[in-house]
């Protein structure tokens, strides 16, 4: 623990011996750290918002398993309309 202290002791002296040098790391680094925020906060926004739909807790995904067993495989338009033609359960379907 002493070693740390010390180190710290070394590394403050260090940095106000080069006040220029200490001022673009400190602003670099926030200015990176914003970004990061920011850009992580859009993000977020968009991809984990609730969808945009009256009683969206009862949307439900469906996806084709491929012959090799792939879930998640690309569903076509001709296979949503028959998907639509074929349904019992669902009140309607959508592509995106």
């Amino acid at each position: 623990m002493d070693a740390l202290r010390v180190d710290g002791r070394y590394a403050l002296r260090r940095l106000r011996q080069t006040p220029v040098f200490t001022a673009v790391a400190a602003l670099s680094l926030g200015l990176g750290i914003g970004v990061n925020s920011a850009a992580f906060g859009v993000v977020s926004s968009i991809l984990f918002r609730p969808f945009p739909a009256e009683h969206s807790e009862e949307l439900v995904d469906v996806y084709m398993r491929d012959a090799g067993g792939f879930e998640y495989a690309p569903m076509s338009y001709l296979d949503l309309q028959e998907l639509r033609a074929q349904n019992e359960v669902f009140v309607d379907a959508v592509g995106a």
